[in-house]
């Protein structure tokens, strides 16, 4: 394995630009949303070797705008964040690729063992396969996956100009690589304290805020589901608690 990029060193703050990929490298690999550090792909990057192919882990922001399936050579995304409950994945793989695994794998892991059986190899998750389904029929009744993006960059916006407004906070993350689904932000004046802001969310019902441990703060996960007032109940408290200090 090659690490053809990071940015690491300061601390997951950006994606590179620059990917050092072998030429004979089979497939390039990248997570499209960063649920931990905010950090979000919105151009993909060019696979050198000609045979070779992209392959992306879309969990965080499957079905949150278009994707061109053609550009890729595998997708695979679990279902909990934007697609229905856990326990379902969803796999997009070109089909020239089935069967191609050069070391030998266990059957269930194998995806030409469902390919060949129609994603029935084995019972089914029947219930999150059915809320999926209901997911799907709601995002197509609001106007597809066009209008889910619309939406979403809406509430991003919002919540990022306020970010960008408020004396209190800022953002960790490079402007041009900022997430639409995982907005981290850290206060931006020595001597506040997390856990009273994070108190002052929750008497407001805004809960769940805390940033992930290896990077504090607080993140806001705005989500398909996350409907524009929930964005603006944050807000709200960000200024009215900004006004209180």
């Amino acid at each position: 394995m090659n690490i053809a990029g990071s940015s690491k060193n300061d601390h997951y703050t950006f994606i590179p630009r620059y990917l050092e990929q072998n030429s004979d490298s089979v497939y390039l690999h990248i997570t499209t949303n960063n649920t931990i550090y905010g950090t979000q792909y919105h151009v993909l990057p060019e696979v050198n070797n000609n045979n070779g192919f992209l392959v992306a882990d879309m969990s965080s922001d499957i079905l949150s705008m278009p994707i061109d399936i053609s550009e890729f050579g595998l997708i695979y995304a679990g279902a909990q964040k934007n697609m229905g409950p856990a326990g379902v994945t969803l796999v997009i793989i070109r089909e020239d690729l089935v069967g191609r695994a050069e070391r030998q794998i266990p059957t269930m892991l194998d995806y030409a063992t469902h390919v060949s059986k129609g994603s029935m190899f084995n019972t089914p998750p029947v219930f999150a396969v059915f809320m999926v389904n209901e997911t799907l029929k709601w995002v197509e009744s609001i106007g597809g996956v066009s209008a889910m993006a619309e939406k979403n960059r809406i509430k991003a916006k919002k919540l990022y100009d306020e970010i960008e407004r408020n004396s209190l906070f800022t953002s960790p993350v490079n402007r041009n690589d900022r997430s639409l689904m995982n907005v981290p932000f850290v206060f931006d004046r020595d001597g506040m304290d997390d856990n009273d802001f994070l108190s002052y969310c929750s008497e407001r019902n805004i809960v769940s805020l805390k940033g992930h441990r290896s990077v504090g703060g607080f993140r806001a996960s705005i989500y398909n589901a996350m409907p524009e007032k929930g964005v603006d109940a944050l807000i709200s408290a960000m200024q009215t608690y900004e006004h209180d200090q």
